[in-house]
Formats: structure tokens, C-alpha cells, sequence
């Protein structure tokens, strides 16, 4: 179950949440009944509402899924129109065409977030930044914030940050502990996780007899609306020409995005991803975890990278490439059939 010592859930009927999620119910009846947690299917109780997703469990055996959904104990269940017939009758079925998303509003709508609008008295505020509204702006302890940074309204800034001269900062953004911001023009709706560094000097330098010599990063780091940049990532400041991510746009984890680096609109970026300098990810590009890009290359729109991949050369839009150097999917799934068959003959 969700421990409630971190998450306290407000109870709803079902019929309130299929209310907000536009569900039907398999049992009316059951619309009375309340809600007052969400679990998987395998752990959820009577008072929980799980979902069904066959999608999201592709690597599974999809009987010990369906075993799952005809054996969980959730008062209700989000499914579409096409699973339904697998629900238990001592569940309560809520179709919807997409469990996911549906799952994703009741979520909020049970576990709301709170927040006081307090500026701690230990943050340091420089008496030059500029708040569209103080009273609806939350600083954490020893927060930090420099001469002329901009906030927009409703902006919560966490513990131990640091937020360097002149960087805008949009409305709705939430910054968690221990993040620096430097150089960074932020937009609204945005998240930063913990321990993310933006705006920090991008490598390089000018390099001779003498050694290597930093070249001075003059350019910005410049974030869209609705960004989520995941918990110690790291982006660089251009070089000249800014960094950029697009709208939309989500970061996960140990990510780095080095100077002057463009990515689109609407692009995932998974855990441990690397960009060398000057590298362009068109609208709603996947790069799966691990993944390493060359500098200076562009990615087409809709591409999918998957893990571990090493992309050294441009890709047209709607590429799927694996592998190093990375390639077309069924290239390298024939060349690795066509290994086999060698050491089979070499055996």
C-alpha cells in the first residue's frame, strides 16, 4: 500500500473518479464505494484502485498479467473497453482508453500537493530580485538568490539552492534541494529535481604546448515550459550559441547535455543519456538510457534511440537505431543473426 506517512490520500467514490477520468463502470452499483489509495494489481486491497495496462508490462508474460487483473483484490480497476472482460466480479471496472493517464489524474486528485508560502529566514534574497508575487513564492533553508533573478508567480524553491545572478525563473516551477541555476532562463510549469546543476561552464578549451587553456562559455541555458530535468543532471551553457530544451521536453536522471546543445519539443531523455557539444534532437525524439551522441549532429523528429546506443552520424526523422555505431534496427538485428551463424559453422 501507499505508506501514509508520506502520502495521506483523500477519499473519493468511484463514481467522483469516474467522473474525473470520463470512466464507465462495469458495476454502477459499485459507485458508492470508497477510494482511499492506489497499489499495482498484485498488491492493492479492498479501498484501492489499481490499473491494467498491457503495454507497460510487454517483457512480462502477459497469462501472469492476466492471472493478476482476475486475482487483485482493488475495489476498482482502470482498463479499456477491450480487457474488460478479465475483471473479477468482485471488481469494480473502470473503462477508459487509456488506464494510464486516467490512473495519472487520480492520483493527483487523492494525493494533492500542499505547500506553505513561506520564504525561510535563513534563505539570502538579494534586495534587487524582482517576485511577480512574494506571497505565493516558498524559499527553503540557506536557499541563495543573487542580484536581478526574476520569479514568476507560484514558485517553490527548495533547501540549499543556489540561484546565480540574472536568471529568470517562470511561473509554476518547483525546484527542489540542493539545485544550482546559473545563466538559465526558465519557463513555467517546470521541475527540477534535486542536486541538478544548470548553467554550468561547458568543456572547452583552447589547447597548445603550453596545455589546455578553459575557453570562456558565453552562452545561456534557455528551458521551455512544462520541462522536467531530472535529480543530478547536469546542463551546460553554450558555448557561444545557447542550450536549449524545448517545451515539454522530460530529463531523467544523470543526464548531461553539454554546451549548446538543442533539444525539441516533447522529447524524453532517459537516465545516464550524454550529448557532446551542439547536438540537435528534433520534436519528440527517444533516447533511451544509456545513449551517447557525438557532437555537432542532428537527430530527425520521432526518432527512437534505444539503450546503450552510440550515435556518431545525423539520423533522419523517424529513425530506430541500436547498437554502436548505432543503426537501423533490423540491420543490426541481421548482422547479429548472421554472427551467430559463423560461430555456429566455427564450432
Amino acid at each position: 500500500m501507499v505508506d501514509p506517512r508520506f502520502f495521506k490520500a483523500e477519499k473519493k467514490s468511484i463514481a467522483d473518479i469516474a467522473k474525473l477520468t470520463q470512466a464507465r463502470l462495469t458495476n454502477p452499483d459499485a459507485g458508492k464505494a470508497l477510494i482511499n489509495g492506489v497499489n499495482s494489481l498484485k498488491m492493492a486491497v479492498s479501498g484501492e484502485i489499481a490499473f491494467y495496462e498491457v503495454g507497460e508490462h510487454a517483457r512480462r508474460a502477459l497469462m501472469h498479467l492476466k492471472d493478476e487483473l482476475a486475482q487483485t483484490k482493488a475495489s476498482a480497476v482502470f482498463i479499456t473497453e477491450e480487457d474488460a472482460e478479465g475483471v473479477s466480479e468482485n471488481v469494480c471496472g473502470l473503462i477508459v482508453e487509456n488506464p494510464r493517464e486516467a490512473y495519472r489524474q487520480t492520483c493527483v486528485a487523492l494525493y494533492p500537493e500542499t505547500r506553505t508560502n513561506k520564504i525561510e529566514e535563513t534563505a539570502q534574497i538579494d534586495i534587487s530580485v524582482k517576485f511577480a508575487n512574494k506571497k505565493t513564492v516558498s524559499v527553503g533553508h540557506n536557499t541563495v538568490i543573487e542580484a536581478n533573478v526574476e520569479f514568476g508567480k507560484n514558485v517553490s524553491i527548495g533547501h540549499n539552492c543556489v540561484i546565480k545572478e540574472g536568471c529568470v525563473i517562470g511561473d509554476n516551477t518547483v525546484i527542489h534541494n540542493n539545485v544550482t541555476l546559473s545563466h538559465t532562463l526558465m519557463g513555467s510549469d517546470g521541475v527540477i529535481f534535486s542536486g541538478a546543476r544548470l548553467g554550468t561552464p561547458g568543456f572547452g578549451y583552447a589547447s597548445s604546448a603550453k596545455g589546455h587553456f578553459m575557453i570562456p562559455q558565453m552562452g545561456r541555458v534557455i528551458i521551455g515550459n512544462r520541462v522536467e530535468i531530472g535529480a543530478n543532471s547536469c546542463l551546460d551553457r553554450g558555448a557561444l550559441d545557447d542550450t536549449v530544451v524545448g517545451d515539454g521536453t522530460k530529463i531523467d536522471n544523470l543526464v548531461h547535455l553539454a554546451h549548446g546543445t538543442v533539444i525539441g519539443k516533447n522529447c524524453f531523455i532517459c537516465g545516464q543519456a550524454g550529448f557532446a557539444g551542439g547536438t540537435v534532437l528534433e520534436d519528440f525524439v527517444i533516447a533511451a538510457a544509456q545513449t551517447g551522441f557525438a557532437g555537432h549532429l542532428t537527430v530527425g523528429a520521432g526518432s527512437q534511440v534505444a539503450g546503450q546506443s552510440g550515435v556518431i552520424s545525423s539520423l533522419p526523422p523517424q529513425s530506430k537505431v541500436v547498437g554502436f555505431p548505432a543503426r537501423p534496427i533490423k540491420e543490426f538485428y541481421k548482422e547479429l543473426a548472421f554472427v551467430k551463424r559463423l560461430m555456429k559453422k566455427k564450432d
